[in-house]
């Protein structure tokens, strides 16, 4: 720094490089007039002149600590998408969190937009809602949002998880209160990483011959509907598999042959269960089973073979037989029993022709007694209604016992009725309780299992039933919503329960009509 005014000469420097010696050229520099800051000294405040301090900046300090605290937005908030294991078996639940860090320096002005990742090669089940919760750091109080997914390979394929996103306006500045009111937003894009899982396929050593592609650790239990009972009269077989591991890709076990019985398609439903992050639960089969035989009905155990990813090997479950007694059917109460001719000799008990007297006889003819003929008419009419009547309700109760699909669209609506009032009581879960409720009904409706019914499935289902376009559109939207729903970060969707429950049931009423339309 020069202090002096003129030409100013920096010498050569020298240098010793193995044996030789190496310089650099002389420098000349010219320092002219006014080139020379005079040297700052600092200004004390006297105490004789300004006592208070009132000629010096009050917000002085205030300003260089709002400096000082000034963030970068993205060095305050972090967002990563982990898997808890980088390889898998084909079928193998992979648990992935998606995890936001937001410091307390940072504030969003709304709720920031989040995209899930996309993923490629693998069945995806959303664990619960989003968690909250906090830690400590050095500069604070951290909020971290949490997101569990359930992955499940569906082919030998590398899992490919792309980036998630959140999209957002941010303050991010001074805490004081100027700070505050400003409005200092700015958009803030960011993106986590995407990540391959690699997918192992299953050992073909060991594999069992039945064995349909269940991966996890299963149990399997059967029974039925009572004990004994009639022939021709159906009983109903349950099969219920419960353990961890995605139960809608359970298969149904396959069923014995057993001679003088009729089985009849069956229908399965899902529940499914997060334990300690770990996605289980339970599918039931249910098949009707019509006896045409007398006897001692023994049905045997069922086997269900699965692989157990976490020993590395298949494995068995099975069930308990089972005995049920099935006795003739009895002949109905009131049935006309005709008797036999009697053995008895016949023997004449008076004369049955009496003489005919002749004469002027004159006939008249009675005018008819309308009231009399009237209700003769319906006496005689009432027998056959009556007949009618039951013998039309008998066929319905034995359609009913026998025609699954039937049983199941006339009693849709009714126990769509029977749940719609607990979407409007849900609170803030009603989206994903309406969801339910609706795709049970159109399942029911249409015969389809609603376990892992996707969009496509429904609308392609309704349009065989010739439901019209605009129908199967409303459908479809309504369950896109429900979709976007369940990945909104507050977990709502903006409409009120008490109005969802209305907008379903008008829905539903629409579906009703069209179907009937369809029949017809």
């Amino acid at each position: 720094k020069p202090s002096l005014e003129g030409r100013l000469k920096i010498p050569a420097i020298t240098a010793k490089v193995g044996d030789a010696n190496v310089a650099t050229d002389p420098m000349i520099i010219e320092v002219k007039p006014g080139s020379i800051h005079p040297p700052r000294t600092q200004r004390r405040r006297s105490n004789v002149t300004d006592p208070f301090g009132w000629n010096t900046d009050p917000f002085s300090s205030r300003r260089s600590r709002n400096r000082r605290r000034e963030v970068d937005p993205r060095e305050h908030i972090e967002i990563t998408t982990t898997a808890d294991r980088t390889s898998a078996y084909l079928g193998q639940q992979i648990k992935l969190t998606f995890r936001m860090s937001i410091s307390p320096l940072l504030r969003f002005q709304s709720q920031p937009q989040y995209t899930p990742p996309e993923v490629t090669g693998a069945w995806v089940e959303a664990l619960d809602d989003q968690r909250t919760s906090t830690e400590t750091r050095d500069n604070g109080t951290w909020e971290v949002v949490e997101i569990v997914y359930a992955l499940f390979p569906t082919t030998s394929a590398p899992v490919q998880v792309g980036p998630a996103k959140i999209d957002g306006l941010v303050d991010a500045g001074g805490m004081d209160l100027l700070s505050l009111m400003r409005a200092t937003g700015h958009r803030l894009i960011l993106e986590t990483d995407p990540l391959e899982i690699s997918v192992r396929s299953l050992p073909q050593a060991g594999r069992p011959d039945n064995f349909s592609g269940a991966v996890g650790d299963f149990r399997i239990e059967t029974r039925m509907d009572r004990d004994r009972g009639m022939v021709n009269d159906p009983f109903t077989l349950s099969i219920e598999i419960e353990g961890t591991g995605n139960p809608n890709t359970v298969p149904e076990p396959t069923l014995p042959q057993l001679e003088g019985i009729r089985l009849f398609d069956s229908q399965s439903q899902v529940e499914i269960r997060m334990d300690a992050d770990e996605l289980g639960g339970t599918r039931v089969f249910e098949r009707l089973l019509v006896p045409q035989d007398a006897g001692t009905l023994v049905f045997p155990e069922l086997v269900l073979d699965f692989f157990d990813p976490e020993q590395g090997r298949y494995r068995q479950a099975r069930s308990s037989a089972m005995r049920v007694e099935v006795m003739e059917a009895q002949a109905p109460a009131g049935a006309p029993v005709v008797a036999g001719i009697s053995k008895e000799e016949v023997k004449r008990l008076k004369s049955d022709i009496e003489h005919i007297h002749t004469g002027d006889i004159v006939l008249t003819v009675a005018a008819p007694d309308r009231v009399a003929q009237t209700g003769f008419w319906l006496l005689a009419t009432l027998p056959l209604f009556a007949v009618g009547t039951a013998a039309g309700w008998r066929h319905r109760q034995d359609r009913l016992r026998g025609d699954v699909a039937y049983a199941r669209s006339s009693k849709a609506m009714k126990n769509f009725k029977r749940d719609l009032p607990g979407v409007a009581s849900a609170g803030s879960d009603a989206h994903r309780v309406a969801r339910r409720v609706f795709l049970d009904y159109i399942g029911n409706r249409l015969n389809l299992a609603s376990a892992g019914l996707t969009t496509e499935d429904v609308a392609r289902a309704m349009q065989r039933a010739g439901l019209d376009q605009s129908t199967v559109s409303d459908v479809t939207e309504l369950l896109a919503g429900f979709d976007l729903a369940q990945y909104a970060p507050t977990g709502g969707g903006g409409k009120r329960p008490d109005a969802l429950a209305a907008d379903l049931e008008a829905l539903a009423r629409r579906i009703e009509a069209g179907a009937e339309g369809g029949a017809k």
